[in-house]
């Protein structure tokens, strides 16, 4: 199962190919810059230009490529036609100048979610079912963190029981364990009404929680 930094490099070397001007990679941690680029300059045509602001990294002026530590650097390069599409920023938090970056094109840490939720449906392209599952994951994206969502599909994996192992692990999402997701008609409105279940019954009373814990237990 890829980290999260090998997905990232997915999501890049896929924007890369289409972006105008370049990349901004915004608010994302736990990642080496230096190691997401050498990975990408190995597979692209021309050398990359990267800057890295707020990370303890490494930096770089090699052959396929060049990292800084200075977001000016990114400004300039930018204003370089013949830099298009070898340009990536990534920015760890805010910054007064990220306005001036306003042509690249931004990647959050809800892409990589995309990412890991779309490869998942690919790779269960043969089991409709939990297919379903994993589109209606990505209906209701804005609902799970990246953490979440990478410890859901890792605990998933793990299970021997295949066909219990989602709703088993549905409680890692922060969601009810709906025994019916994989076969219900549609799993994106009954996968957003859990949800919303959830929202609800955090906004209850301090006595209706222990009471519904009572008639529970």
């Amino acid at each position: 199962m890829k980290t999260k930094q090998e997905l990232l490099i997915d999501v890049l070397a896929s924007e890369l190919a289409t972006c105008k001007v370049g990349l901004l990679v915004k608010g994302i941690s736990g990642i080496s810059p230096l190691e997401v680029m050498r990975t990408l300059s190995s597979g692209h045509a021309n050398r990359l230009y990267a800057a890295a602001v707020g990370y303890d990294c490494l930096l770089a002026d090699e052959a396929e490529l060049i990292l800084t530590d200075r977001i000016e650097d990114a400004v300039r390069w930018r204003s370089d036609p013949e830099l298009a599409g070898c340009i990536v920023a990534f920015v760890r938090s805010e910054s007064d100048k990220l306005h001036s970056l306003k042509e690249l094109d931004v990647i959050t840490e809800r892409d990589v979610s995309k990412r890991l939720v779309t490869d998942r449906a690919k790779e269960d392209n043969q089991n409709t079912p939990t297919r379903e599952f994993w589109k209606a994951i990505e209906k209701n994206l804005d609902s799970f963190t990246f953490e979440a969502l990478l410890e859901f599909a890792a605990s998933v994996d793990a299970e021997e029981d295949k066909s219990s192992a989602i709703p088993k692990n549905m409680w890692r999402l922060g969601l009810l364990c709906d025994e019916t997701i994989l076969g219900a008609k549609n799993p994106g409105d009954q996968l957003s009404a859990n949800c919303d279940l959830i929202i609800e019954m955090g906004q209850i009373s301090e006595t209706s929680r222990k009471h519904l814990t009572a008639v529970l237990g």
